[in-house]
C-alpha cells in the first residue's frame, strides 16, 4: 500500500496548480480530480503529463467532475442518454490513459432511485461502462458515496454477485460514516473487490478530518485490508476547509506511511 493525495484536497485551486502544489510538498502518488471540460483536451493533458513525469510523480486514479450528474446521465430511464454518456466518458478514460492512471472513480446512481432501475438493469449499465473503460486499460471503480446507491453494503454485495468481473470499488471512509455505516462494514462488503481507498478521519460531530486528527483506528483498518490482500493505493481525500496548510497533508501522509 502506498500513500498519496487527491487534488480535490485543494479545490477550487486549478487542477494543474493543485498537482504542482502536491508535488512541491513531497507527494509522488496523486489522484487527479478533473474540474472542467477544457482539462480533457489533448494539449492540456500532454502538458500536464510532461510536468508529472518530469517530477517522478505517478497519477494512479482520476475522478470526473460530472459525478453529481451520473444518476441523470447513466442511470435514468432514457436509454439514448446512457449510451451517449458512455461515449462521452471516453474523454475521461483517454485522459487517464495519457496520464498513466489505471483507475476511474464513479459515483453512480442515487438512493432511493427516482428512476426505479432494477438491480439487474443498474448492474448491466455499470458493466457496460466498465467494459468501455477496460478498452483504455482503465478500471472503473464504484465509490460508496452517501445518498448514492453503492453507499449500502447490501447493494455492494448485490453488484458483486450480479457482475463479479466488473464490480470493483473505492472505499471512502468519510462517505461510510455519512451513510451511517462503519468503514469496516463497507470494507467487509467490498472484500477483495476493493481496489482503491480514499482515507480521512472522523470523530463525534466531524466526519471529514485529516488522518490522525480524529479517532479512527488505522492500525486495525490496515490489518483488515491485509487480510483481503489489498494491494491498491491509499489516497488522502478531504476538503480545503478541513485543514489550514498543505504541509499538514504531508505530515498525515508520513504518519500513515510509518504505520504501514
Amino acid at each position: 500500500m502506498r500513500i498519496g493525495a487527491s487534488t480535490a484536497c485543494l479545490y477550487p485551486m486549478e487542477t494543474e496548480k493543485a498537482v504542482a502544489t502536491l508535488i512541491e510538498n513531497g507527494f509522488r502518488i496523486i489522484e487527479i480530480f478533473f474540474n472542467s471540460f477544457s482539462e480533457l483536451e489533448l494539449e492540456y493533458l500532454e502538458k500536464l503529463n510532461e510536468y508529472i513525469l518530469k517530477n517522478n510523480c505517478e497519477v494512479v486514479s482520476i475522478h470526473p467532475f460530472l459525478s453529481g450528474m451520473e444518476p441523470f446521465l447513466f442511470f435514468s430511464n432514457y436509454g439514448r442518454r446512457f449510451y451517449d454518456t458512455v461515449d462521452f466518458y471516453e474523454k475521461f478514460y483517454r485522459g487517464a490513459q495519457i496520464l498513466g492512471a489505471k483507475k476511474l472513480i464513479l459515483h453512480g446512481g442515487v438512493f432511493p432511485d427516482r428512476y426505479n432501475l432494477s438491480d439487474e438493469e443498474y448492474c448491466k449499465r455499470f458493466d457496460i461502462i466498465a467494459k468501455r473503460g477496460r478498452k483504455f486499460g482503465v478500471e472503473t471503480l464504484h465509490e460508496n458515496v452517501n445518498k448514492f446507491r453503492a453507499s449500502s453494503p447490501d447493494f455492494i454485495k448485490t453488484m458483486r454477485k450480479i457482475i463479479p468481473d466488473s464490480a470493483k470499488f473505492t472505499l471512502d471512509l468519510k462517505q461510510a460514516v455519512r451513510s451511517g455505516y462503519s468503514p469496516f462494514e463497507i470494507l467487509d462488503s467490498m472484500g477483495n473487490s476493493l481496489k482503491h481507498i480514499h482515507i480521512n478521519d472522523h470523530t463525534n460531530g466531524k466526519d471529514c478530518l485529516l488522518p490522525f486528527y480524529g479517532d479512527f483506528n488505522y492500525k486495525e483498518f490496515f490489518s483488515e485490508c491485509r487480510k483481503i490482500s489489498y494491494d491498491g493505493d491509499v489516497i488522502i481525500e478531504i476538503y480545503k476547509n478541513n485543514f489550514d496548510d498543505v504541509t499538514e497533508l504531508m505530515r498525515s501522509a508520513e504518519k500513515l506511511s510509518k504505520l504501514l
